[in-house]
């Protein structure tokens, strides 16, 4: 009897197994034969993934290209171009085969991040202390698409910022200022960033702009093919008198370009004229060869109103689905151990307080949603108190550190005055003779008719008195001492 029962529940679970497949394998060929369109990046093996799936599902699949993805290789290829346009005997800190302004982009994006040397409190205080946004700087360790072109970019128009602050340091960033401002003062760099951050304005700033869009506002991925063969022709056209990227009104989309600060110093006059049409020909040279390469396909389509009809509903970029990917890869690497299904349903997970305030009788939910604006107000206050009062602190320590470095800079200038024999004109060469004469009368005990400046600093202002004061005298001998102090 158990036998017979357990054979007819074998049945039933298999009648129902296949059941269960057979609709599944109904409902994947009613999906499959509505699939016209794929959404990828160049890579090969996308390529021959899709070949796959076309000989398997038995039908044609319009291979799409991301418009996106370009800008990817066109911000690697400016920098070997970079590389390749740098003089032979260049002297660098930081470490790396890229060119100096990518090194500089990829070190000074370690700043808004804890591992490594980077002090993310300390940028973002400096930033506001200097009544710039703490957004001044993509938070993004790395190089691609548009964040190098935009990082350039920011650095040329706050250039004084950034020289002052990698002068100055923060509490806890090690060495690594040190080294990026030795590279960053560096005239083969200032040439680099100027490049690049006019490739951002006039060519990757636009190219996100158009490509980079939602459903609501993007272009048709067909139409992008004639944007970008346009893009390429004026940049053939430029590539020949690269000179008028520093005069140009309009960027390479043929949009005028808004005359902002950026934009004014970007365009100024260059400090190596021969160096910058050097590299700046090798990197829109470069560029074109990019587009040539990843539109090749692109333009030799024959473009019908049957391709039109079928890629109408596609994106312009695949960034969502990476997006999704770069999810499961995060929940990939908190649960090692779990299934794809389990993660999928960890990512369609639907969050339960609405259903739970829904539950609720109406009174009941509007009290609970008073206390709740109220308390959230409270928190946040008390965490935005909190910042202040880190930020604060902060500044305090690096005006510290800033004025312990002064003294030390000023007690090893007294340890090389008191010296004996000392000679001001070959130790002090750039300093003006009367200002060396008057030295070296007080080194020498006349100071008698000198007046003599004293700066203390004030640790709780974090400002500098001065006091002046004035040796007088008869016949060589001090008579009197006048004395006044300057806030």
């Amino acid at each position: 009897m158990k036998c017979t029962l357990w054979s007819q529940l074998t049945v039933l679970l298999k009648c129902i197994v296949l059941s269960i497949l057979l609709t599944l394998t109904l409902n994947c060929s009613k999906i499959i034969s509505h699939i016209r369109n794929t959404m990828t990046d160049r890579a090969a093996v996308n390529h021959a993934t899709i070949v796959r799936l076309e000989n398997t599902w038995g039908i044609h699949l319009n291979e799409l290209k991301c418009h996106l993805h370009p800008l990817d290789t066109i911000a690697s290829s400016s920098r070997s171009a970079l590389k390749e346009a740098e003089p032979r005997v260049l002297i660098k800190k930081l470490f790396g085969t890229e060119c100096m302004a990518g090194q500089l982009v990829l070190s000074i994006n370690k700043f808004r991040f804890k591992d490594g040397r980077g002090d993310p409190k300390g940028f973002t205080t400096a930033l506001l202390d200097a009544g710039l946004p703490k957004g001044l700087i993509p938070r993004y360790w790395g190089t691609r698409l548009h964040i190098l072109f935009l990082t350039c970019g920011k650095l040329v128009e706050h250039e004084t910022f950034f020289q002052t602050f990698f002068k100055e340091g923060t509490v806890s960033c090690g060495g690594l200022h040190a080294s990026i401002l030795h590279d960053f003062l560096s005239p083969v760099a200032k040439v680099e960033i100027q490049i690049l951050g006019l490739i951002g304005k006039i060519l990757s700033g636009p190219w996100m702009r158009r490509f980079y869009t939602s459903t609501t506002t993007q272009i048709s991925h067909v139409d992008g093919i004639s944007v970008v063969k346009q893009v390429l022709a004026r940049v053939k056209a430029c590539c020949s008198s690269p000179q008028e990227t520093l005069t140009m009104k309009t960027d390479f989309f043929e949009d005028e370009l808004t005359p902002d600060n950026r934009l004014m110093k970007l365009q100024q006059k260059t400090i190596d004229e021969e160096l910058f049409m050097s590299m700046m020909k090798n990197c829109l040279t470069a560029i074109v060869t990019v587009l040539e390469k990843q539109y090749r396909r692109y333009f030799d389509l024959d473009v019908t109103n049957e391709l039109r009809k079928e890629t109408e509903s596609a994106r312009c970029h695949n960034i969502d689905a990476e997006q999704v990917m770069g999810m499961f890869s995060a929940a990939k690497a908190n649960a090692p151990n779990a299934t794809l299904c389990y993660i999928s349903l960890c990512l369609r997970a639907q969050n339960r307080v609405v259903d739970y305030l829904d539950s609720l009788e109406p009174a009941k939910r509007e009290k609970l949603m008073k206390l709740v604006i109220t308390l959230g107000r409270k928190v946040r206050q008390r965490k935005r108190k909190k910042c202040i009062e880190i930020r604060q602190e902060i500044s305090r320590r690096v005006a510290a550190k800033k004025q312990q470095q002064v003294t030390y800079q000023r007690n090893k200038l007294e340890a090389r005055l008191k010296q004996t024999g000392v000679d001001l004109a070959t130790e002090f060469p750039d300093i003006e003779v009367n200002t060396r004469q008057q030295v070296q009368d007080i080194l020498d005990g006349k100071i008698v008719g000198h007046r003599i400046c004293h700066i203390w600093y004030d640790q709780e202002s974090r400002e500098d008195s001065i006091f002046w004061q004035n040796r007088k005298g008869v016949e060589g001998r001090w008579r009197g001492v006048c004395c006044w102090i300057l806030g």
